[in-house]
């Protein structure tokens, strides 16, 4: 029977809660900053406890979860940060308005205690509904060749960078004609 083409309803279920501090968007934009320990976790539901058996081998976990705060929009184009008002399609981007609200995020696995996954800093609004988990391998997971598509044309892609990885950095030394003139960590 072929089914290409034609619209199927897919319903998920949530496996668990995403506890983060973040309740609005701001602080999004310096995730890889180190977090006060127990910060970021992940509460399963005790019925899927038994499937963490061994998660705790790995250092890195793919954490997928539904944006349940996010809005479908009409038009499917993205307005990343670093491309200062650039466009971008919705599947190039990282955008959380997405045709089914799945978000993805690689975080740093620290401790499991009973069904309580105690994670890095994850980019999520607390109380995300999680779908499911998913090993991190390093052997096979990371391309090295992978680029960065359209963020690798930015001219000031290092720049950019830090405030993605949340590096407190001074803006005279990457100033890229942008009029900074501080070191700090700030938004983009």
């Amino acid at each position: 029977m072929d089914t290409a083409g034609k619209s199927e309803k897919i319903v998920y279920e949530s496996i668990g809660t995403i506890r983060t501090p973040y309740t609005d968007w701001a602080p999004f934009y310096a995730p890889e900053k180190e977090a006060e320990e127990g910060l970021f976790r992940i509460e399963l539901k005790a019925e899927y406890a038994e499937g963490l058996k061994d998660l705790d081998t790995f250092k890195f976990i793919y954490v997928l979860f539904h944006f349940d705060r996010s809005e479908r929009k009409d038009r499917w184009l993205a307005h990343p940060p670093s491309l200062k008002g650039g466009e971008v399609g919705t599947f190039a981007s990282r955008s959380q308005r997405r045709p089914n609200g799945i978000g993805l995020s690689i975080v740093k696995l620290q401790r499991i205690e009973g069904n309580t996954i105690y994670i890095g800093p994850i980019e999520a609004f607390d109380g995300t509904p999680l779908l499911d988990l998913k090993p991190y391998f390093g052997s096979s997971d990371a391309k090295k060749d992978a680029g960065d598509g359209w963020f690798d044309k930015l001219e000031d892609k290092e720049h950019q960078l830090m405030h993605m990885m949340g590096i407190s950095h001074d803006h005279d030394d990457h100033d890229h004609g942008h009029g900074h003139g501080h070191g700090h960590d700030h938004e983009h």
